[in-house]
């Protein structure tokens, strides 16, 4: 899982992708995760089910700590999405380098390159979009950081 923003209303959009969190290695919830025969009501609940029984392992295998939506004063409307790989056993992610509570690290990252070093397969299996923009959560978060 990763989510990740790009502000791209912006004319001159200097971060780039501003990853928010990246767990992996989450294991498949009795051998998947979706079904092709079961109708789409079904779908929500058992993906809420996984992250809940994987929390354990979620904990261990955290990449990017989570670090919510949090678009600057006067920047518009930024788009977050939820980017889902599948993929057969665990990855080794040894070489990417753990990031903490803290905006270092976070600016110009490359979810397509992500995906190709780590041979996370040809495209997501799933993504979710949102949009925000500033409100007064904003400052909660920023002041989460460790600088």
């Amino acid at each position: 899982r990763v989510i990740f923003h790009n502000n791209f209303r912006q004319k001159d959009p200097k971060l780039g992708e501003w990853v928010h969190w990246i767990v992996v290695n989450i294991p498949a919830h009795n051998g998947a995760l979706f079904t092709s025969n079961s109708p789409i009501k079904s779908k929500i609940p058992l993906a809420a089910d996984l992250f809940t029984k994987s929390a354990a392992a979620a904990a261990q295998t955290t990449l990017v700590s989570y670090v919510g939506a949090a678009p600057p004063k006067g920047s518009g409307l930024h788009r977050y999405c939820f980017v889902l790989y599948r993929y057969k056993g665990t990855r080794d992610f040894g070489s990417f380098v753990h990031i903490g509570m803290t905006g270092s690290g976070r600016s110009k990252f490359k979810c397509q390159e992500f995906a190709h070093k780590y041979n996370l397969g040809h495209a997501p299996v799933a993504v979710a979009c949102f949009e925000a923009e500033y409100d007064d959560h904003v400052p909660l978060v920023y002041a989460s950081l460790k600088h």
